[in-house]
Order: structure tokens, then C-alpha cells, then sequence
């Protein structure tokens, strides 16, 4: 198991990366990860809001807080995190 260093650390290269986080009505939000809590619950920044089977433009919410437990999936943009964590990026998938 990693120690709790590491996992903050690990936490810390994730801040900053554009995630897309879908909850459990079908919601989407992409925005820019600012942080966490004790919780888990994830504050995204610059974030916009997509509904599943309408427009392909979104909403822009600026700065929202998502509970972790409404969290269905969360993806981290493979280009923003391969830039933080110094590996090459695999531009076959933008988010993994």
C-alpha cells in the first residue's frame, strides 16, 4: 500500500489536469481540478456542464463542487497529466 506521502503527492500532480467528471443524473462536467477534501468531494474550476441528448454546447458553471458519492466516473485529460507527472503523452486517447 502507498504511504499517505505518496499519495499526496500523486494527489498534486493531479491538481491543475482537466478532468471530466460524470454523475449519476448523466451530467458531465469538464473543468480544471482545484482541489479535494476528506470527503473526496471535487471542486473543478473553469468547469462547464453537458447534458447527456441535448446540444453539444455546454453550460459554463465556473467553479463547482461535485460530492464524491454522485460521482460515476472521473477521467483525467492523459496530456495535462503526462505534462505533470514529466512521462510521454499517448495522443491515441485523450482522457484515461
Amino acid at each position: 500500500m502507498a504511504s499517505s506521502s505518496d499519495a499526496v503527492q500523486r494527489l498534486n500532480s493531479l491538481l491543475g489536469c482537466t478532468w471530466r467528471i460524470t454523475i449519476q443524473d448523466k451530467r458531465i462536467f469538464i473543468g480544471t481540478l482545484a482541489c479535494t477534501d476528506k470527503k473526496k468531494n471535487v471542486v473543478l474550476v473553469n468547469a462547464d456542464e453537458y447534458r447527456q441528448g441535448e446540444s453539444t454546447n455546454g453550460r459554463y458553471v465556473g467553479m463547482i463542487m461535485i460530492p464524491w458519492r454522485w460521482v460515476t466516473k472521473a477521467e483525467v485529460e492523459w496530456t495535462a497529466y503526462a505534462q505533470n507527472r514529466n512521462v510521454g503523452a499517448n495522443d491515441e486517447t485523450l482522457y484515461t
